[in-house]
């Protein structure tokens, strides 16, 4: 099926970590994701496809916040694309965010989690 959107949704992404700070750099491990809306009282029947940038990815979401756990890459740039409605008419977004990351971000031999 083959959409045709009417309008740009103007979003931005957030990330942070044991703060409610927005920063590029993280200790491995799980990241909180926050995606910013201007005007979000615009649209209605919002929808989020989440795209990690490590390999996974959530599709179809209703969160505009979650948390994700990075383990496995150094860096990678969090995706996420924004469905709505606004007049009835289907309008979509996009937003990026880099992260870096320092410490152990590969994963655990079964031995090391005790």
């Amino acid at each position: 099926m083959l959409y045709l959107f009417a309008e740009k949704i103007s979003a931005s992404l957030e990330a942070y970590q044991n703060s409610s700070q927005d920063i590029d750099q993280f200790i491995a491990g799980t990241v909180n994701l926050a995606v910013i809306i201007n005007s979000p009282n615009r649209y209605v029947n919002l929808s989020y496809d989440w795209y990690f940038g490590d390999g996974t990815r959530l599709l179809n979401s209703c969160q505009s916040q979650l948390s994700h756990n990075f383990t496995t890459v150094r860096s990678c740039t969090v995706k996420v694309v924004i469905y709505g409605f606004y007049g009835g008419k289907r309008c979509k977004g996009v937003a990026f965010k880099d992260l870096q990351f320092t410490g152990r971000w590969w994963p655990l031999k079964p031995s090391q989690l005790i």
